[in-house]
């Protein structure tokens, strides 16, 4: 495609293609819907056309530890690569979002995010999850700050359904899951119940993470350690 006016024209469709984006009247509802008048003026919440809202209710969402809460700073339905697919994503926030400190979180389409009444989700500085994200907490899930998950994950904190052992007693309790700092989820990865992933940690593609992980900075195939003292950033590596 020509656009007119070269660099400048580029520019000027690149904004107009951005704001046909939004969903400018649902932004402003679920603004001033869960946050106290002073944020929500702010805008801090974003959505993009086609995402369906099932649940939600004053104080659903919640912005803590934050020196200023800034415009923007969560958006939901909003491609973040260009080969992102544009699905639609799903809200169902019947327990508590919590967002800390002043970074930017970044939810791509076909997220569903469904919180049961009384869990909590906290989610630290600088999130990012791309397409085909599902969230089933009945619970609790803490994720740190910097974390970068890959597309078609599934965090779920619950079995959904009760199971009994011989003797009748009820063996399908809810448990938490933690996300330490600075953690890459590889794609299509299902984390479970008791889930704890430690800080620096780099999770396969197709794992299956049931348990406690034992060491920082370390490479994780499901519950196997792959390789220990590790680093990685967030660099886009394309050679």
């Amino acid at each position: 495609m020509e656009y007119p006016h070269g660099t400048a024209g580029i520019i000027v469709m690149n904004r107009l293609y951005k704001l046909a984006q939004f969903a400018i009247l649902k932004t402003i509802w679920v603004n001033f819907c869960c946050l106290p008048f002073k944020q929500a003026i702010r805008l801090p919440i974003v959505l993009a056309r086609g995402i369906r809202i099932e649940s939600i209710h004053k104080n659903a969402i919640q912005f803590v530890d934050c020196v200023k809460v800034k415009r923007g700073v969560v958006r939901f339905g909003f491609m973040d690569l260009e080969w992102s697919y544009d699905k639609k994503s799903v809200l169902n926030i019947r327990g508590t979002l919590i967002f800390k400190g002043s970074g930017y979180h970044n939810f791509s389409p076909g997220l569903s995010l469904a919180i049961a009444r009384g869990a909590v989700v906290e989610i630290g500085n600088n999130f990012s999850c791309s397409h085909n994200t599902r969230f089933t907490i009945f619970k609790s899930l803490v994720i740190g700050n910097d974390n970068m998950w890959s597309f078609d994950n599934l965090i779920m904190d619950t079995d959904a359904h009760y199971i009994f052992d011989e003797n009748g007693n009820m063996i399908s309790h809810n448990e938490e899951i933690t996300f330490g700092n600075h953690v890459w989820l590889g794609c299509r990865n299902v984390i479970l119940k008791g889930a704890k992933i430690p800080d620096g940690s780099i999770i396969g593609a197709g794992s299956v993470v049931t348990k406690s992980l034992d060491k920082e900075n370390s490479i994780y195939v499901g519950n196997k350690l792959l390789r220990e003292k590790i680093s990685w950033n967030m660099t886009l590596n394309y050679d």
